[in-house]
């Protein structure tokens, strides 16, 4: 995973709203 529209990619998008807490602490 290099960026995070490589992650989005990967992710359905109706997975996305779980993932987001997880991904802006991972951004941080």
């Amino acid at each position: 995973m290099k960026t995070i529209k490589d992650f989005q990619k990967q992710i359905p998008i109706f997975h996305y709203k779980d993932f987001e807490p997880w991904i802006l602490r991972m951004v941080k």
